[in-house]
C-alpha cells in the first residue's frame, strides 16, 4: 500500500510538472463582472501584484527546466566563487580516505552485532531514499494547494526537481569513478576503476557505485532548498543537520559508502540546491524557474481560472 501511494504521488507531481498545471479553479462570477478582461490583462494584473517588472511568465516543461539547471550548475560549479569549496571538499576527501577502512570496520561490526544499532541504521538510511524526497514534495504541494500557500507549492516542486537533477548527476559520477562499496571491497578503502566497462558495471553494480553517495547528495539538496525557501526557520536546521549526520553514519554502517564519498556528495547537493532554489538563476531578484499561480482565461467557456505555469 505504501508503494502504491508513493507511486501515485510521484506520478501526480510528474504529471503536473509536464503539463505546467496543478489545478484550475473556476471563477466565472469574477469574469462576468469583468467581461472585457483579456488573458493579457490578467497576466499584467498578476505581474503588478506578485512580480518585479523584469520577470516574465512562460509555459515551461520540466525537460527545459532541467536543461536550465544543468547549464547554471556548470557555470556555478566552476565559478571563481566556488573554487574554495572545490578545494576544501577535495582536501576532505583525501583526508577521509586515510580513515575509510578503519571507520567502516568499526561501524559495520557494530551494525552486525548490535540489534538496536542495526535497527536504528536501517531506519535512518531512509532519509536519503527517493521515497522521502517524493513524500516531502507531496506534503508541501498538497498543503500549499489546500491553504493556497504558493511558497509551499513552489518548495514541493523544487524538492522533486532537485531530487531528479541531483540523482542524474550522481549517476554520471558513479559511472565515471567506478569505486567499490565497502561490502564489495577487494582492497582496503575500495578499488577505483576510472571509466569502468559499463557492461561490467551493470553486472556487478556494488563493485563500481560507491563514489559518490546519491542518498546523501539528494538529502543535502533537499535541505538546501528548504533553508533557501524558509531562511528564518530554525527548525529546519535543528532537524536537518542531525538527520544528515545520522544518514551518513547509517550509510557507512550498512557498508553502502565510505566516509570519503560524502564531501563531493555534499558539494553537489549544495550547488544543485542553490541552483534549483533560484539563487543563481536570477541573481538580481533571486527568482527561480518554477511553478507559479497565475490567472488565465480558459479557452473553453471563456471563464477566468487560476492555473499554475512555469516561471522563467
Amino acid at each position: 500500500m505504501l508503494k502504491f501511494y508513493i507511486t501515485f504521488f510521484f506520478c501526480f507531481w510528474i504529471g503536473t510538472a509536464l503539463t505546467g498545471k496543478v489545478y484550475s479553479k473556476d471563477n466565472s462570477s469574477f469574469y462576468e463582472s469583468h467581461p472585457d478582461l483579456t488573458e493579457k490583462d490578467t497576466i499584467n494584473l498578476i505581474n503588478s501584484h506578485f512580480a518585479s517588472p523584469n520577470i516574465r511568465y512562460e509555459n515551461k516543461n520540466i525537460i527545459t527546466n532541467f536543461a536550465d539547471y544543468y547549464q547554471y550548475f556548470g557555470k556555478v560549479f566552476v565559478s571563481s566563487e566556488n573554487i574554495s569549496n572545490i578545494i576544501t571538499m577535495t582536501g576532505l576527501t583525501i583526508m577521509l580516505r586515510q580513515f575509510d577502512h578503519g571507520t567502516y570496520t568499526l561501524a559495520h561490526k557494530e551494525y552486525r552485532t548490535n540489534k538496536v544499532y542495526k535497527g536504528l541504521q536501517d531506519y535512518t538510511v531512509n532519509i536519503g531514499e527517493g521515497a522521502s524526497q517524493i513524500g516531502l514534495s507531496t506534503i508541501f504541494g498538497l498543503y500549499g494547494i489546500t491553504v493556497k500557500d504558493y511558497k509551499a507549492i513552489n518548495t514541493g516542486s523544487q524538492i522533486l526537481e532537485g531530487f531528479v537533477t541531483t540523482g542524474l548527476m550522481v549517476q554520471l559520477v558513479k559511472h565515471v569513478a567506478g569505486r567499490e562499496r565497502p561490502t564489495a571491497m577487494s582492497k582496503p578503502s575500495g578499488r577505483w576503476d576510472i571509466f569502468p566497462n559499463q557492461k561490467n558495471y551493470f553486472k556487478s553494480i556494488t563493485h563500481y557505485d560507491s563514489f559518490c553517495s546519491g542518498h546523501f547528495a539528494s538529502a543535502f539538496t533537499t535541505y538546501i532548498i528548504l533553508t533557501e525557501n524558509y531562511p528564518n526557520s530554525s527548525a529546519i536546521k535543528l532537524i536537518g543537520i542531525p538527520a544528515l549526520g545520522a544518514l551518513s553514519i547509517s550509510l557507512v554502517s550498512k557498508g553502502m559508502h565510505w566516509p570519503s564519498d560524502f564531501p563531493l556528495s555534499m558539494l553537489l547537493g549544495y550547488t544543485f540546491g542553490q541552483v534549483v532554489a533560484g539563487s543563481h538563476l536570477h541573481p538580481d531578484n533571486n527568482i527561480n524557474s518554477n511553478l507559479i499561480p497565475i490567472l488565465s482565461l480558459n479557452q473553453i467557456g471563456k471563464k477566468l481560472g487560476l492555473n499554475f505555469v512555469w516561471k522563467l
